[in-house]
Formats: structure tokens, C-alpha cells, sequence
């Protein structure tokens, strides 16, 4: 999907550009999530979750909002 955005909407493509960088720093969140788990207190346990779940709505709303832009706004697919 990401591909034909870009392909669609190439003044997308910086924006494109970030979502591995996303990937590669939520990967590390939720491994560094697995290595506390019973290693931390359940109050930091919990922020700790709380801030990977933040991090993963961004994720998906930025995903989102390209492919709004770029089907819905530079295409006119809801037309």
C-alpha cells in the first residue's frame, strides 16, 4: 500500500521515508518491554506499556494519513 502511495503521490515520499525508522524504533520499544517484564515494578511496567501503545497509535495514524493523502487528496477518490 505504502508503495503505490508513494508511486501515486511522490511529494509523499519524504514523509514515506520515515515509517521504517517507526518500525525500527518500535521494535525496540517492545523488546525492551519483553526484557522488563517481571524485572520492573508493575507501576513502571505499566507506563512503559502505556507509552509503546502510544507510540504504535502514532505509527498507524501517520500510515493513515498517507494513504489519505495520497488517494483520497491528490487523487479525489472518494469523488
Amino acid at each position: 500500500m505504502v508503495d503505490q502511495v508513494a508511486g501515486e503521490a511522490p511529494r509523499l515520499v519524504h514523509a514515506i521515508a520515515f515509517l521504517p525508522d517507526e518500525h525500527v524504533a518500535l521494535r525496540e520499544q517492545i523488546s525492551a518491554a519483553i526484557e522488563h517484564l517481571g524485572a520492573v515494578e508493575p507501576s513502571d511496567m505499566r507506563t512503559e506499556i502505556a507509552d509503546l501503545l502510544r507510540a504504535l497509535v502514532r505509527h498507524r495514524q501517520h500510515g493513515s494519513d498517507l494513504v489519505h493523502e495520497g488517494f483520497v487528496v491528490d487523487l479525489g477518490a472518494l469523488d
